[in-house]
């Protein structure tokens, strides 16, 4: 069994590999999700000369108007803040993953024996509390680093050239310090993600040690669990994005690729779900998910094989510098 520190090692290592292969993905689902519709004519503001500016219809409408309008570049903006934020997050998930697993793995053994006593019922409680593990865990994320997430939203959906500090000093000027945690209510829902993804990865991975497989199994289970919480994902961004449109309204940040119509004070989850389905219906809380599916389902797929390879090489080398450090102390 790994330590905690093997295991955050290896998946920080791993996600930094997997999100740098498809960062451009990344930042093309966060402008679909961070846009939002005008309704009418009058809302395409006198800012932008009478015409407002179309909305993005997907992922390659994203990339490439981006790349012929802004520059290319800009479709890495945030991409350091972005690789830092990958490496953190995922260093905090799986250390605490590794910390809680005793617990949860008690939790799972003692379901199973009781399950196996009453003739059944044993699975699901193992399988409830794999799902469990990987939400703790996200839960311990979501405290930690949605103040690096909310700034890293903010760079890549205007394309701003502004760095990660000045931008971070932006939001506490703008609206205080607390406002680094906008998104913390959708944010723990979103906590649901990792706990899916650790259901179906333990169902369908099992003691496996083929990269392929490990391959395959990240991507089923970042599909599914992506596709049932992606409504959160959506309000979680566009609670975040608020803090930037009130910025703009009061002319603290020209130009940025968000559309700033009907700046409103603060709203809660509910309000912001209520007003997306209002303004695009339904439909609306699935902006973006192709990509987001593209994107989140190949990350995992990436970050669940190297990770695992990575960490094949992290207790090896660990193993061996102990050995080499108790020989030395013999000698």
């Amino acid at each position: 069994m790994p330590s905690a520190l093997q295991g955050a090692a290896s998946g920080a290592l791993g996600a930094v590999i997997a999100l740098s292969l498809t960062f451009p993905l990344a930042t093309a689902k966060t402008r679909l999700q961070a846009q939002r519709k005008r309704s009418a004519a009058a809302r395409g503001s006198a800012r932008t000369g009478g015409s407002a500016r179309r909305p993005y219809s997907g992922a390659v409408d994203v990339i490439t108007r981006v790349g012929r309008e802004e520059g290319w570049g800009r479709l890495y903006s945030g991409m350091a803040p972005a690789l830092t934020k990958a490496a953190s997050v995922n260093f905090i998930f799986y250390y605490f993953f590794e910390l809680l697993r005793p617990f949860f793995g008690a939790g799972a053994a003692a379901g199973a024996a009781a399950g196996a006593a009453a003739g059944a019922g044993g699975g699901g409680l193992r399988l409830a509390a794999s799902m469990l593990h990987g939400m703790a865990s996200g839960v311990c994320v979501q405290l930690v680093t949605l103040p690096s997430d909310l700034v890293v939203t903010r760079l890549m959906a205007s394309g701003s050239s502004a760095g990660y500090f000045q931008t971070l000093k932006g939001v506490v000027e703008s609206d205080g310090i607390l406002a680094l945690w906008d998104g913390l209510a959708p944010g723990l829902s979103l906590t649901l993600n990792p706990g899916i993804t650790t259901l179906i990865r333990n169902v369908l991975g099992g003691a496996s040690t083929s990269a392929a497989r490990n391959f395959y199994v990240g991507l089923a289970s970042k599909a599914t669990a992506s596709t049932l919480t992606y409504p959160w994902t959506i309000c979680k961004v566009q609670m975040q994005i608020e803090g930037l449109r009130r910025q703009n309204s009061r002319g603290k940040d020209g130009g940025s690729g968000v559309d700033d119509s009907d700046v409103a004070l603060k709203s809660s989850m509910q309000q912001v779900l209520a007003r997306i389905v209002r303004e695009n219906g339904f439909t609306g809380l699935y902006v973006g998910l192709l990509p987001q599916l593209s994107n989140a389902m190949l990350k995992e797929a990436l970050l669940n094989m190297v990770r695992l390879e990575i960490l094949k090489v992290v207790v090896y080398l660990s193993k061996y510098l102990w050995s080499s450090r108790k020989n030395g102390r013999r000698t």
